[in-house]
């Protein structure tokens, strides 16, 4: 089973799901490639995660919800993404994606809290 969590973008209610194996190991062959020494190139790669991991909101739609299908595939296109989200709401949500799939552990304030307090 496919976990998922519920947001909001561009004013529809649509899900993150984790990505399928083969999205991850070609964004893995693109970092590995990649020097991360421009922000266009962190942008690029937190946008690619979040646009595999909208695909599945469209994806399960039946032949009769061809146009409902092609206007959210547009929707939830890269393109459309990377031009008009703010780049900290691409961060925020490619985070989420991330820790559904058990990538990335966000800290609790306390865990925080206790390290600076130890330091």
């Amino acid at each position: 089973m496919r976990k998922t969590k519920d947001v909001e973008i561009f004013g529809k209610k649509l899900k993150l799901s984790e990505r399928n194996a083969s999205d991850v190991i070609a964004l893995t062959d693109y970092a590995s490639e990649s020097d991360f020494k421009s922000l266009g190139s962190i942008i690029y790669l937190n946008t690619k995660i979040l646009e595999a991991s909208l695909v599945y909101n469209y994806d399960d739609m039946r032949w009769h919800q061809y146009f409902q299908k092609r206007k959210l595939k547009k929707l939830l296109s890269f393109k459309n993404l990377i031009n008009k989200l703010p780049q900290s709401e691409i961060f925020t949500l490619a985070e989420q994606v991330l820790e559904l799939e058990g990538l990335l552990v966000k800290k609790t304030t306390t865990e925080s809290a206790e390290k600076k307090t130890k330091d």
